[in-house]
């Protein structure tokens, strides 16, 4: 497909050793009604497969771009950098394995034009089993950043202009997460408006082992740390749970 000048909409994906999904993620980007995309892909180190994949993508669709780290340091960094060298004025969160429908670049874009003062918007988003059939439904609202308020936002259904990420990033702690509670807190902090739509505009496919294959303990850890320091009560019986690490498991962004 022909590229354009400077697109529209821009889509980045950080993925580690995840091959075998990202293929459904880019076909279902490729398929956008909005043609004035780019997709950037950034391999956090991957060990698979995934470059000789990738090269292929990248011949057959030229808005597709891929970015290979050599080691492996999570998603904060890759999302960072992507933001980074983004063309676009409006950025898309994008997840590997998840899809989405054909007019999401399309949504988000118009959303944007239309709402000038907004700076994030989000939508909600449906889980499916391994057969397809949807498992959960999550409709979100409008984050205010309220006192107390924890943002009910998914993050592979957000979208922001470039801007917003670049004046306050995301987090490098850990591999474990890319911390993006953090982000949204951050931001509205400072005082950076959310919008929202509950119509379902993401959909994220059960994936075996490969969700769950990252230390979910540290990760969990950070974020319960995140709300402390954004005074956001937790339970102590939730703040005493901690799952177990997955032993020989690779982690992944």
């Amino acid at each position: 497909m022909k590229q354009c000048e400077k697109p529209k909409v821009s889509f980045i994906c950080p993925v580690y050793n995840g091959c075998p999904f990202i293929a459904q993620t880019l076909e279902s980007l490729r398929a956008q009604t909005l043609k004035d995309i780019e997709v950037i892909v950034i391999d956090d180190g991957s060990t698979d497969s995934l470059p000789e994949l990738m090269e292929y993508y990248t011949k057959v669709d030229k808005r597709i771009k891929y970015i290979k780290f050599k080691d492996n340091k999570g998603a904060a960094r890759c999302r960072n950098y992507g933001d980074k060298i983004a063309q676009a004025d409006i950025v898309c969160v994008t997840d590997c394995g998840d899809s989405y429908p054909k007019d999401k670049a399309s949504l988000v874009y118009n959303y944007f034009k239309k709402h000038p003062k907004i700076d994030v918007f989000s939508t909600g988003v449906t889980g499916t089993d391994e057969m397809g059939f949807p498992i959960f439904t999550q409709v979100t609202r409008v984050f205010k950043g309220a006192p107390g308020e924890k943002p009910n936002i998914s993050h592979p259904t957000t979208a922001y202009r470039k801007w917003v990420a670049l004046k306050y990033p995301y987090r490098e702690t850990s591999k474990a997460t890319d911390n993006y509670e953090a982000f949204f807190l951050t931001l509205a902090r400072n005082g950076i408006r959310f919008g929202a739509t509950n119509k379902i505009y993401c959909r994220k496919p059960e994936m075996g082992k490969y969700r769950h294959c990252r230390d979910i303990a540290e990760a969990r850890r950070i974020k319960y740390a995140v709300y402390k320091e954004f005074n956001i009560h937790i339970p102590d019986w939730l703040e005493a749970y901690s799952p177990k690490k997955q032993k020989g498991s690779l982690e992944t962004t």
